[in-house]
């Protein structure tokens, strides 16, 4: 039994011959409260709601938690009163809609545990009621704001006299001295279990630290928060880290359960099991979490909010050593900030400007402030403005390609512009901004000046219809450090026929929409999540820049050359065994690429539908593979009915965390369900993960 349900019973025999007791009252018997079927259901559907509704608590009351119960139906009011082992919950409703309907229901909560003291107030005019003294702090000036300022008056117990509500004030403050003793002594074991065990963590005794810690109260958040805690330490020194993610999601799943605001607690704890898992990028993520959180409490832990600071300065000096080695498609944006902010947006990635990775490449003049930037599909390590990044890669493609068709022995090179689409306004000289930052952006509320349009200064920088006669004397070779040419299928053929001695003469196509890297969808999500960024940042932003500068520019140019005959140049010796790809080995890289392709468009529904068959077929020509390739990988990919039922169990248990052994021996009995094999079994969760 209960120490509070003891001290009820005490005071049982007291509180049915009270005469100033009025209503019924309901007590904990044979393990339930005897209380009738039809009052309970009233009340619990309705404190249920109100609770859900107004202060984000799912109580789901049971008969079984119930200690003790008033309920008076004297007057307009309907009151209804219950202890539970928590606290107790006092909710009134009033039986006539149109004169109370504006406060048909009310409903206060008082838990035990916040409770200070009790008191009793008398009033000349026979009023009497009773006042509860609250702790402060974890938000309960708001929680409890009703009850501090009105209490609870003595007729929602049903006490209409001085010495009934007496009666219930010395039963709260039985409870309550109760209450602050039993805590007295849970503190003081409890510490003594958190000396022991700090003593197990310094001494590396982590699988004592396991067996020992038991989660007694799984309610109690404090014994929640040290119980996750220390098991996380001792995961980490054993070397475990795939549970510490998991006991972080489980602390998580505790504060789901009981409908808590994910708090700095529970982001510094992710922050910790991330850093742990030497993951910077979510590391960095969830500790600003937690810093934002600690930054916004009225009264500021300074001690907190440096121990936040040092650690998500921690974790950026690992994200500078690691960055290279992060997939790309988590780092294919990057904004540049003077501080380490985080990003929601799964793919951008902040840097500080004046600290950046070494590995990485900026074009000159570059990285700065509040700048965005992408990644060159061909080069991982260089990094280019995202507001020019279409006509800084096309630019970049086109000069690669005159430089290789100098090296072959060109005689002749002509370059001819096939197309003029220039953005709207195009004929404007001069475009000027206005703002409060010092940032260099389209679209960006700051000072700057746009000279002209984009097409202009392409045509400066390369005069767009020129001609260009060469000498060549040397043999035609491969030169080193060539980035587009690895992955075009066609230059690599012609560079072939050209080492042979059979080529003349060739005509190229360079289009900027043949190294288009970023959908629309893409640059949307960008300019979202910049307007965030911005925002911490302290500069004004225009959405949607990103988008437009990507639809509206295009560049289509003709390149002809006429290359002199191979025998009349002089034959020289150049380093070239391995320069050139085999086209075995090209085939194969594309081939990867389509199915990496088809996985993508398979993830949210497992089918193509007309849309993603159109992106396809553009895959299909850009990688050079015949349609009976793509048909086999789409073919071995393509999931049937049972596959795609198995696809959406999969995906549930994702969404739950990381999949562990009970999660894994489900996924092995639906497979088995759904007559899946091993392998395939392993291409469907491939399709997910690896996107």
């Amino acid at each position: 039994m209960s120490e509070i349900l003891k001290i009820i019973n005490t005071y049982k025999n007291q509180l049915k011959n009270e005469d100033g007791l009025l209503g019924e009252i309901y007590f904990h018997e044979k393990g339930r409260l005897n209380i009738n079927d039809g009052i309970f259901h009233f009340f619990k559907k309705r404190i249920n709601e109100i609770s859900l509704e107004e202060k984000d608590l799912d109580l789901r009351l049971t008969r079984e938690k119930l200690l003790l119960g008033f309920y008076d139906n004297e007057s307009v009011w309907k009151k209804f009163v219950v202890f539970t082992e928590k606290g107790l919950y006092a909710f009134s409703t009033c039986n006539n809609d149109d004169d109370y309907g504006e406060y048909d229901n009310i409903l206060n909560v008082i838990y035990w545990d916040d409770l200070e003291a009790v008191k009793l107030e008398y009033n000349d005019d026979g009023k009497h009621a009773i006042r509860f003294q609250i702790k402060e702090g974890n938000g309960n000036d708001e929680f409890y704001h009703s009850v501090k300022r009105y209490g609870l008056a003595g007729e929602y117990f049903g006490a209409n006299k001085y010495l009934a509500c007496k009666l219930i004030f010395q039963l709260l403050n039985d409870i309550n001295n109760k209450n602050t003793e039993l805590n007295s002594v849970r503190q003081e074991v409890f510490q003594k279990k958190i000396d022991f065990i700090d003593k197990a963590i310094h001494a590396g005794k982590y699988k004592d630290v396991l067996s020992k810690l038991i989660l007694e109260n799984k309610d109690d958040y404090r014994a929640r928060y040290f119980y996750h805690n220390y098991r996380i330490q001792a995961f980490y020194g054993l070397g475990e880290n795939l549970n510490i993610i998991n006991e972080v999601h489980d602390f998580r799943k505790f504060y789901d359960r009981n409908n808590f605001i994910h708090d700095s607690t529970l982001f510094y704890l992710y922050g910790m099991a991330y850093q742990y898992n030497e993951d910077s990028l979510n590391s960095i993520r969830w500790f600003n979490r937690a810093l934002d959180e600690e930054s916004k409490n009225e009264t500021k832990d300074l001690d907190e909010i440096e121990e936040l600071q040092s650690h998500i300065e921690n974790s950026y000096e690992i994200l500078k050593k690691e960055f290279a080695e992060i997939p790309i498609q988590k780092r294919k944006f990057i904004f540049m900030s003077d501080k380490i902010l985080s990003s929601e947006m799964e793919g951008l990635v902040v840097l500080k400007t004046n600290d950046p990775p070494e590995k990485l490449k900026f074009p000159l003049s570059h990285p700065q402030l509040n700048e965005v930037y992408t990644f060159h599909p061909n080069n991982s390590s260089s990094y280019i403005p995202l507001k020019v990044y279409q006509k800084e890669l096309f630019v970049d493609k086109l000069r690669e390609f005159l430089l290789l068709l100098d090296v072959l022995g060109a005689t002749k090179i002509d370059v001819i512009n096939k197309n003029r689409n220039i953005e709207k306004n195009a004929n404007s000289s001069e475009k000027t901004f206005g703002g409060k930052a010092d940032y260099k952006f389209v679209g960006a509320n700051v000072d700057y000046k746009k000279e002209k349009t984009d097409e202009d200064q392409l045509e400066r920088e390369l005069n767009l219809a020129f001609h260009q006669k060469l000498s060549p004397k040397k043999a035609p070779y491969i030169p080193e450090g060539l980035i587009w040419f690895h992955t075009d299928i066609n230059w690599q053929r012609m560079a072939e026929q050209r080492m042979n001695g059979s080529l003349m003469s060739h005509r190229e196509l360079i289009t900027s929409k043949q190294i288009e890297s970023l959908s629309s969808h893409e640059l949307t999500k960008v300019n979202v999540e910049l307007n965030a960024l911005f925002a911490k940042a302290n500069v004004d932003y225009q959405k949607d820049d990103f988008s437009k500068s990507s639809s509206e520019n295009h560049y289509a140019l003709e390149i002809q050359v006429e290359f002199e005959d191979i025998d009349n140049l002089k034959q020289v010796h150049i380093n070239t065994p391995n320069t050139l790809l085999d086209s075995n080995q090209t085939s194969k890289i594309n081939l990867d690429k389509y199915k990496d392709d088809v996985l993508f468009m398979l993830e949210d529904d497992g089918v193509i539908d007309e849309v993603e068959r159109k992106l396809l077929d553009r895959k299909i020509e850009k990688y050079g593979i015949s349609i009976n390739e793509a048909e086999q990988i789409e073919k071995e990919l393509m999931f049937n009915n049972d596959e795609l039922k198995y696809l959406e169990e999969y995906k549930l248990l994702l969404e739950e965390g990381v999949i562990g052994e009970i999660e894994e021996s489900m996924l092995e009995r639906y497979a088995k369900r759904y007559d899946i094999n091993k392998e395939r079994k392993n291409i469907i969760e491939r399709s997910i993960i690896k996107n």
